[in-house]
């Protein structure tokens, strides 16, 4: 293979590798956890570093809030991903939406007790991830 060929393959492996980076590389990643109790009466949690929703009682439910800020000098793609056991008793009010620099955004998270049956701790993730545009 003659050098000019070799280099060609080179400079566009890097431009490949370059673009892969920019879009599919999360500027940054969150993990929290997240918790609630199936319970016959209601009640607080305020353990830190984790959105508790505490305990809720059956076919009822409970509304937290976090605020994520985009502290990037450019704009960014915002995915929330909710995961594990209450994944199907958990709703975002965003899940996929833009933040201009240095914009802020409350979101809403609403955790409901609708067919869950047994009393005891329910727990998970919500991963957020920002993304370069």
């Amino acid at each position: 293979m003659k050098t000019k060929n070799k280099i060609i393959i080179v400079v566009a492996s890097v431009v490949i590798l370059g673009i892969f980076v920019i879009y599919f590389i999360p500027l940054d990643k969150r993990v929290i956890l997240i918790k609630f109790s199936l319970s016959n009466r209601t009640g607080f949690d305020l353990t830190s570093g984790q959105l508790n929703f505490g305990a809720i009682t059956p076919n009822h439910s409970s509304v937290r809030t976090i605020e994520i800020e985009n502290n990037k000098d450019k704009k960014v793609n915002v995915i929330i991903k909710v995961s594990k056991e209450i994944s199907e008793n958990i709703i975002a009010s965003e899940s996929n939406f833009y933040l201009e620099p240095y914009e802020s955004k409350i979101i809403i998270f609403i955790v409901s007790t609708d067919r869950l049956e047994e009393f005891r701790e329910y727990n998970g993730e919500i991963t957020i991830l920002s993304k370069r545009i």
